[in-house]
Parts: C-alpha cells; sequence; structure tokens
C-alpha cells in the first residue's frame, strides 16, 4: 500500500460547555474575536445581530493559520458548539497541536476551563492511498476486515460490517448535522475508489475514525488480510 495524501485530520473534545465556560460567562462576540484574531481566519462566523436562536449555534471558523517551531500551519476548519470543541487541520498530529493550543489559550486568557475538565479526545481521518491490484480481487476477505475492525475501534458497543463499500456499525443511522461535535466523527470506515481516477491505479479514498498513524497502519492490515 501506498499513501498518496493526507487529505484533513480532525482532533476533537466532547463535553458540556457548562463543564469548560468561564464561571461567569462570556459574550459570543467575545469568543469569536479572540478566536478569529488568535488563528488569523480568514472566514470568521456570521453574528447574528437579531433574535435568539431556538437552538444554540454552532461557531464555525475557516482558513486560518497556526505559528508553530515548524512555520505556519493551515487550520482547515476550528467549531465551537455547546458539546465540544473540534480543529481540522491536514492531519491528526497537526490538529491535535492546534487544539492544545486552543484550548490553552482559551483558559488562561479567557478564564476557561479545559484543564480543569480535562475532556478525553477523538479523532477522524481521512486520506487516499493506493492498495496493491491483489486488493480489490479479494473481495470475500472483507469478512475478515470486519472482524479486525471491531477489534481494532472499540467504539459505542456495536459492531462492524460491510454497508457497500462501508464497514458502519449496527447504531441507527445518524443525521449529519453540525449540532454536535460528535456529528464531526462519524463512526463509519469507509474505502471506496478515489473519483476521477482510473481503475489500474487502485486508488482509493479512506476515512476511519482514528489517529491519521493509526489509520494507515489500519489500512495496511486490510490489505493484508485481503491478500493473504
Amino acid at each position: 500500500m501506498k499513501v498518496i495524501s493526507s487529505v484533513m485530520g480532525t482532533a476533537a473534545i466532547q463535553m458540556s460547555s457548562d463543564d469548560t465556560n468561564p464561571k461567569h460567562g462570556i459574550l459570543q462576540p467575545d469568543l469569536s474575536n479572540f478566536v478569529s484574531e488568535l488563528y488569523k481566519f480568514r472566514v470568521p462566523p456570521a453574528m447574528d445581530a437579531g433574535s435568539l436562536p431556538a437552538v444554540a449555534p454552532v461557531l464555525q471558523f475557516q482558513s486560518g493559520e497556526f505559528m508553530s517551531e515548524d512555520g505556519k500551519i493551515p487550520v482547515l476548519h476550528l467549531f465551537i458548539a455547546t458539546d465540544g470543541d473540534a480543529v481540522i487541520a491536514s492531519n491528526t498530529d497537526l490538529a491535535d497541536a492546534i487544539l492544545t493550543d486552543y484550548t490553552t489559550n482559551l483558559d488562561r486568557v479567557l478564564n476557561y476551563r479545559f484543564a480543569e475538565a480535562n475532556p478525553a479526545r477523538m479523532y477522524a481521518s481521512i486520506m487516499v492511498v493506493e492498495f496493491d491490484s491483489a486488493f480489490v480481487e479479494k473481495t470475500q476477505a472483507f469478512k475478515a476486515i470486519g472482524e479486525l475492525l471491531n477489534e481494532t475501534i472499540r467504539d459505542r458497543g456495536h459492531q462492524y460490517g460491510l454497508k457497500r463499500l462501508v464497514f458502519g456499525t449496527d447504531a441507527a443511522n445518524e443525521i449529519a448535522t453540525l449540532s454536535s461535535i460528535r456529528h464531526l466523527i462519524p463512526s463509519d470506515v469507509v474505502v471506496e475508489r478515489r473519483a476521477n481516477e482510473p481503475f489500474e491505479k487502485n486508488r482509493f479514498f479512506c476515512r476511519a475514525p482514528l489517529k491519521t498513524s493509526d489509520h494507515i497502519l489500519l489500512l495496511e492490515k486490510m490489505e493484508r488480510l485481503a491478500i493473504g
């Protein structure tokens, strides 16, 4: 297997804002302005000066930058919801570093309580790989691959099985919305042919609720299982 590119990686934390917000509260415009300036977001969230929405909005920031020891790192998206926060970068290691910087700055400057709450993190990664030509000839091995997923990803107490070219849990389907940070970490494991690529390249678009490095290891194991 050959990794062509890491399309994106998501690092997220899910917990109630009641546990992390400043004890005396914060005005939404103040939070939005602080985050926008912190990472120089070109596309900050639109702030509605009208009536209060029926559902608390998710603040979405796009096209920012994070200055690290290695230079400028693009921040593709940053989401702030009532049940958590998420950062999307080119891979999960970078997203993780940005999320740590983000929570540290909110604690230090705006009196947030992320360090006190110490929330667990979730990850998702998307990449493009080229499998060995024998991979696509061994479709009967997908049953064994499903068993591998259940061993590797113990999530929500459900079992993975083949759904078209998607391995999904037996949980009820959820509507993909941005009302919850959890929807940024879908449980489905996707392995499908890359659009607009010739079949002989055996190039696939892959997604999993794993760190980028763990995702690569999983795909390598899947290929070995398929080829035998």
